[in-house]
């Protein structure tokens, strides 16, 4: 047995996340969001890094350049809508991504969410050299928008991001009410993604628009609410 030795004072104190093992270091986050590695043999604890962020968070991605001694990075966000990058050897946030280790995903967007919860509890996938987000927006009233953004892993620069309540001219945008995409919360993956990185795809379900249990103001197909 492990012990994390930290609870959650706003959550459930549970660990939530499926540990990641790589290379003969395991990988986990802890009740109190910490991020942990450990000897998966042994459970020795090989670091920690504490976020001093709050919320449940339900794992981490791996990424390498894939050189025998190069870059291995750990990546993981927070429901306060930040993204870290983590040298996978030390848990020393790197510099080179965001702002020293730390990417502000709340940077990017072109409307003021200043009012509601951003953020991500599930483990960000990884293809190549992105990292793929899914978000937690509310599913009640205005809120942040749902869509799925992917960054360049090694520097945090956002490199798409997909509108899951289309945009006027994009395909679905006529089964919305007009200019739903302005304030409408939802329509988000927050359990996460999947990639087929053969294929090179995004498969993300999508939960319902905002407001999920009255649908008067948003009459129509919704796409992309509902949908994988």
């Amino acid at each position: 047995e492990y012990h994390a030795g930290d609870h959650n004072p706003k959550g459930n104190s549970t660990i939530e996340c499926t540990p990641v093992v790589v290379d003969g270091t395991m990988f986990i986050t802890t009740p109190g969001v910490n991020v942990v590695a450990l000897d998966p043999q042994t459970g020795k604890q090989l670091w920690r890094f504490n976020p001093h962020a709050g919320g449940v968070n339900r794992g981490i991605a791996y990424w390498s350049d894939g050189k025998l001694n190069g870059e291995r990075r750990v990546l993981v966000s927070f429901t306060d809508g930040f993204l870290y990058s983590l040298d996978a050897r030390t848990g020393k946030p790197a510099a080179e991504f965001g702002e020293n280790g730390i990417l502000d995903l709340r940077k990017g967007l072109d409307r003021d969410i200043s009012r509601f919860g951003y953020g991500a509890s599930s483990a960000p996938s990884v293809y190549q050299n992105l990292v793929i987000l899914g978000f937690i927006s509310s599913e009640v009233g205005p809120g942040a928008p749902g869509d799925i953004r992917a960054f360049g892993v090694r520097t945090g620069k956002q490199v798409w991001q997909f509108h899951t309540v289309p945009r006027p001219g994009e395909f679905g945008y006529e089964t919305w009410p007009i200019d739903a995409w302005k304030d409408r919360g939802g329509v988000n993956a927050w359990s996460g993604l999947t990639i087929d990185e053969k294929n090179g795809i995004v498969f993300a379900g999508l939960g319902s628009a905002a407001s999920d249990f009255y649908g008067k103001d948003r009459i129509g197909d919704d796409l992309f609410a509902n949908c994988t």
